[in-house]
Parts: C-alpha cells; structure tokens; sequence
C-alpha cells in the first residue's frame, strides 16, 4: 500500500518543473521555452540534480535555494561543458586501455603460451589463495566474449584463441583484473612498458602499487562516466590517489604543488589526467590530448562564462594552472618543448 506523504518526488510536468524551479528554489528562467527542450533532450535530473549543489546558496537558511542571479542557462551550460571535457578525457583513457590489452596479451603468450590451454591454466598465475575468486571471474569474462567476432574466427578457423584476441575482447575492468592475476616478476615486465621512457626510481613494490593506483584513477573515471556521472569536482578513492612518498620519488611531486609548496590534486581530475599523460608513451597522441584540453579551456576560460562567481576552474574543483603543469610533464617526458606553443595567459580567468 503506497503511502503518498512518504513520496517526496510526486510526478511534476515540465510546465510544473519550471514553476517550482522559480517559485521554489529562485532559479531564474528567461526562456521557458528553451528550458522545456532541454529538460525533454537530457532530463531534469541530468541538468538540475547534476549541477544545483554548485550553484546552491549555502547562506540561505529557508530551505534549498540557488544563489541570487543563478540561471537555467547556467546549470544548462555546465552541463554541456562537462560533457565536453568527459569526452575529450574518455577518446584519451580508451588509448590507455588498448596499450594495456597489447601489452598484457604480448606478455602472456611470451611467458606462458598461445595456448588457451595453457595461458588458462590457474597454475600459470599468482597462486594467492585471495586472487582465486579473480581467477574465476577472468574465466567468465572470457566465456562471456565468445561471441566477439575475432574470438569466433579463432575459434572457428584454429580451434585456439590466442591471449592477445581474449585481451582485445575484454572490457577494460576485466582486463587489469586479468593484469593482477599475474605473478610478480610478470607485473613488473608490463609497468616497464607502460613506463619506458621515466626514470623509476621505485622499488618493486612501490612500482605495482604506482602502477595500480594510475590504473584505478583512470579506470574510475571510466565507471563514473559510463554510468552518468558528472565529471565536475571529482574526486577518486582514497585507495586510488597518488601518495606523497611516490610522487617525491619520481620527481612527480612538483606537478602537485600549488603556490604553497602544498600537494594538491592527488585526488582529483588533475591526477586523472596526469595519469594518462604517464601511462601513453606516444607523444603524437599525447600533444593532440593537451591541445583538445587547451582548446577547452580557451572557450570556456573566457569573460562570458561567468557563473555567479564561479568559473571553469572552480566547476572542476582544479588548480587554474594544471593546463601548464601537464605541459610542463609533457615537455620532461619527451625532451621537448611543446609548452611554448600555448598562450598560457589566454587561459587564465579575465575577471
């Protein structure tokens, strides 16, 4: 039996929406008829539950109301720029995971065998009684692909599946869950060709958990933007953010400093992005990374996008100078000196 005064979310229509945006929560709507086609292409929930914590007005003690001057082009309009940036971020996270799937699939078949046979054999892996649930789970995973078209033609063609066909078939979760069933000496192989060009100055240990936590923050992003989320003000996992210890390390720490020497942004989209510039070892894809980020941030960084005080930089809850930080990482890792070739003072805020 429904009980209607425990509903807190009575069915509203859009014209109904709108007036207990205005009425009740002292949003400003211009254009209603705008809002409406909005509202319809990417739901309320989307564009108003999504942002309305950015813009809520925290000195108001009468209930849940926007800061004064906040408008639906606004909450509209973060929404858009956080899809954008999601996007350009997603194109670049899934060169990560296809390095990581040739990379893992390439090791296998070296150092256990082409064969499913054998490559699947339980005995071929970490024989940690924790990671034998994981065992299990890669080999669902695996059936669960049977239908991949590669995977078919293998199975039809050679009655074998080599590693790296398995590998490319996988999702990306499954596939470093597929990495940490490896032993050891077979883990540090793949971070020394996802790290080929760093100084490593780790010891075996430190590598893997390094290693693991890069992986994670961008394999978090991946869940988070699958599943909707927004990207503004992100923040990753305790177990998935950098440590002070390694980022000292690996001469990393000065990329996380802000202008009082403090670490910041070991735990937000800065690390996710730094992530991504330290696991991808081609610099033609990297220097097209840093110019879709700098293209962004020339549009967005710009006097007309201006939220009731906030700016891009405070809607990603980042540094205004990482754009400058990962170009300086950049230029490190290649011995270049790509930096140069953007206007860092055309980013930053004009107001």
């Amino acid at each position: 039996m429904n009980n209607n005064k425990s509903i807190k979310h009575p069915y509203l229509s859009l014209n109904e929406q709108l007036k207990h945006l205005e009425v009740d929560k002292g949003l400003i709507i211009t254009d209603k008829t705008f809002a409406r086609i909005a509202i319809q292409t990417f739901s309320y929930y989307s564009l108003i539950n999504g942002y309305k914590d950015l813009f809520i007005d925290t000195n108001n003690s009468e209930g849940e109301r926007f800061i004064p001057g906040t408008t639906f082009e606004m909450l509209y309009q973060s929404h858009w720029m956080d899809l954008t940036l999601n996007n350009i971020i997603l194109k670049y996270s899934l060169i990560v995971e296809k390095k990581l799937k040739s990379i893992l699939g390439n090791h296998v078949a070296r150092c256990h065998s082409i064969y499913e046979s054998r490559y699947l054999d339980k005995k071929s892996y970490s024989s940690s009684t924790s990671l034998r649930p994981k065992f299990y789970k890669l080999t669902q995973d695996i059936e669960s692909v049977a239908d991949d078209s590669s995977v078919k033609h293998y199975k039809e063609s050679e009655g074998n599946v080599p590693p790296w066909i398995y590998a490319k078939a996988l999702s990306f979760g499954a596939t470093i869950n597929w990495y940490n069933l490896l032993r050891k000496p077979h883990k540090i192989m793949v971070i020394s060709d996802f790290l080929s060009l760093i100084n490593i100055k780790l010891n075996d240990d430190e590598k893997l958990d390094f290693f693991k936590r890069s992986l994670k923050q961008i394999h978090q992003f991946r869940n988070s933007s699958a599943h909707g989320n927004r990207l503004f003000m992100f923040k990753l996992k305790q177990e998935h953010k950098h440590i002070i210890k390694h980022l000292e390390k690996l001469k990393f720490k000065e990329y996380f400093l802000d202008e009082n020497n403090l670490v910041v942004g070991n735990d937000n989209l800065f690390s996710v992005l730094f992530s991504i510039l330290l696991l991808i070892n081609d610099s033609y894809v990297l220097s097209n990374f840093l110019t879709e980020l700098y293209g962004y941030l020339l549009e967005y960084s710009q006097i007309g996008y201006n939220f009731v005080g906030k700016n891009v930089y405070d809607l990603l809850g980042i540094d205004e100078n990482f754009f400058f930080k990962l170009a300086r990482f950049y230029d490190k890792k290649f011995n270049v000196d790509l930096s140069n070739s953007f206007d860092m003072e055309a980013i930053k805020i004009a107001y």
